[in-house]
C-alpha cells in the first residue's frame, strides 16, 4: 500500500527533481546481504516496466536508472 517509491520515480516529470540516498542491495538466495551500495543524492531518469501477457510465462522484470553524485561500497 506504500507508493512513496512511485510518487518519487515519476517526480521527474516536474519542474523540481528529488534526490534521495539509496541503498541497493545484492541479495544471495536466502536473502541476505552480498553487496551493499550507497548511493548519494540520486534521482530517476528512466523508468520500464514489465509488460504482462496472460498467456506468457516470463519473469517479469522492471529497470530503473538512476543519476547520481557518487557512491561507496558498504560490505
Amino acid at each position: 500500500g506504500d507508493d512513496d517509491f512511485y510518487k518519487w520515480i515519476n517526480s521527474q516529470a516536474g519542474s523540481t527533481i528529488e534526490r534521495r540516498d539509496v541503498l541497493i542491495k545484492l541479495l544471495d538466495h536466502e536473502h541476505n546481504p552480498v553487496f551493499i551500495w550507497k548511493v548519494k543524492r540520486a534521482f530517476p531518469i528512466r523508468y520500464s516496466g514489465p509488460v504482462l501477457k496472460a498467456s506468457g510465462s516470463e519473469v517479469a522484470m522492471e529497470e530503473l536508472e538512476l543519476a547520481h553524485e557518487g557512491f561507496d561500497v558498504i560490505s
